[in-house]
């Protein structure tokens, strides 16, 4: 831990205590900076936003050439070639020179922190260029540049909670995936007060068979995520009292969960991937389908892809 806040109704007994602090340790207080675990905080009357500009700042500075302004717009966090270019790293697995898997490592595990946390729109870029830290490639340490340019560009950008938000204290959750030759990655995200207050995106544990299975698998993971959620939220007394809304948008999902049925089709999915349909039955969650272009917020730009000049075609 290298941050911390401190409250009080005295200010003198809190100088006096800064003040010890300061000649024990080696520290730097500033009692006007929302800043916390690398993330800027910054709050008003019934709203509050995280973001991570100062770190991504920080980091630009660290890995770029040139200062972020002098960089061709970038409107997607993933280079436009990233699964081919993760799949080619894949087949030079072991042979990575040591130099650069130092420097891959340091930049990815870098890009890692936000994500999660304030920077969910990076999170699937994040999580596949974190796939190849055993086989690092130049190629996918520009896309790595690349990343963090977008990151730059966006660095204002964060997660802001409204206490007033339309159904802001039910938590609901939103589940898709992807389906890849390999590993499948899974999607998710928990909301309240109108905002992502968890998100993940993972591979798979297994190489799924078509693309219901990938679907079913991200939606018994997400599941999981659900039961800590609504655990979690007792236990600061936020109980929820009615099943979490849980959002897919496979129609086949929905099929599996709400009839007990098993066909040729559906023979290689085992019982134990089919969880979210017992957190079905017992009132944890209610699946629901929505449209696939359906949004939980507007896009906050276009997307195009033209390349920053750091980054090789």
């Amino acid at each position: 831990m290298d941050d911390g806040r401190t409250w009080d109704n005295c200010v003198d007994v809190c100088d006096g205590f800064y003040e010890r602090l300061r000649q024990r340790f080696s520290i730097t207080m500033d009692a006007g900076t929302h800043f916390m675990i690398g993330m800027d905080i910054s709050f008003g009357d019934g709203w509050l936003k995280i973001c991570s500009s100062t770190y991504i700042n920080n980091m630009c500075e660290r890995w770029l050439e040139y200062p972020i302004a002098e960089y061709d717009y970038v409107g997607t966090p993933a280079y436009p070639k990233l699964l081919d270019l993760y799949e080619t790293a894949f087949l030079t697995r072991g042979n990575t020179p040591p130099e650069l898997a130092t420097r891959y490592r340091s930049l990815v595990g870098a890009l890692i922190f936000p994500a999660p946390t304030t920077r969910s729109d990076c999170l699937f870029a994040v999580g596949l260029l974190a796939r190849a830290m055993d086989c690092a490639t130049e190629d996918m340490f520009n896309a790595a540049l690349y990343c963090l340019v977008f990151m730059g560009q966006t660095h204002d950008d964060g997660i802001t909670y409204v206490r007033d938000a339309p159904g802001g204290r039910r938590y609901v959750h939103w589940s898709d995936s992807d389906w890849a030759v390999r590993r499948s990655t899974t999607g998710g995200t928990g909301q309240l007060a109108g905002a992502s207050v968890q998100a993940t995106s993972r591979k798979q544990d297994c190489v799924s068979g078509s693309s219901t299975h990938a679907e079913i698998i991200a939606a018994s993971t997400n599941s999981n995520d659900v039961v800590w959620a609504r655990g979690y939220l007792a236990e600061i007394g936020l109980p929820q009292d009615e099943p979490s809304e849980f959002n897919v948008d496979a129609a086949n999902v929905g099929t599996l969960v709400h009839n007990f049925i098993a066909s040729k089709l559906t023979r290689h999915i085992t019982r134990r991937e089919c969880i979210v349909r017992e957190r079905e039955t017992d009132k944890t969650l209610a699946v629901n389908k929505v449209p696939t272009t359906l949004r939980t917020c507007s896009p906050r730009r276009s997307i195009v892809t033209p390349l920053p000049s750091c980054v090789s075609s």
